[in-house]
């Protein structure tokens, strides 16, 4: 079966070098790439669409300098992860001023652009939760930004049958 994808092309997603630091606790590699503890993201694109499913949630953006040093990954290495769709997805949310025209071929450019944007500020805040939570790990601190916000407590869940 041939791969499909949802690009005319292959393009490149960058993100910020600054962040590799996040990126590598969470893929659990030290900075030469060796392994050194349990990954809880085995590819770089988990993390990045991760961080920008974050930035989206909390609505925080931060654009790429083009003098800052970058990385990237090729919209193929998303798709063969089968995160491809979250390019998309990341612009749909943020109420992008293009709406559902975003998913057109001609538009494509502005959807990775929207996603890089949010990856960026997904991993600002990333960095910044890891700051304040020195040693607690990552899994630990990955499952806080989940299930609540780190300042308010759990919503009580009501009961579904009264007795």
């Amino acid at each position: 079966m041939a791969n499909r994808t949802f690009f005319s092309e292959e393009r490149r997603i960058y993100w910020l070098e600054e962040f590799s630091d996040i990126v590598n606790e969470l893929t659990g590699r030290d900075e030469n790439g060796r392994t050194i503890l349990p990954p809880l993201y085995q590819y770089n694109t988990g993390v990045i669409t991760l961080a920008a499913c974050l930035g989206v949630k909390n609505a925080r953006k931060r654009g790429l300098d083009s003098s800052a040093r970058r990385k990237e990954i090729s919209t193929g290495t998303f798709a063969s992860h089968g995160l491809e769709a979250y390019i998309f997805m990341v612009p749909l949310l943020s109420n992008h001023p293009l709406g559902i025209d975003i998913l057109r071929p001609e538009h494509e450019e502005a959807a990775i652009h929207e996603f890089e944007e949010y990856a960026c500020g997904g991993l600002e805040m990333l960095r910044g939760i890891y700051d304040q939570s020195a040693g607690k790990s990552p899994d630990a601190l990955l499952q806080s930004i989940i299930t609540k916000k780190q300042d308010q407590e759990p919503l009580e869940i009501p009961s579904l049958f009264e007795v």
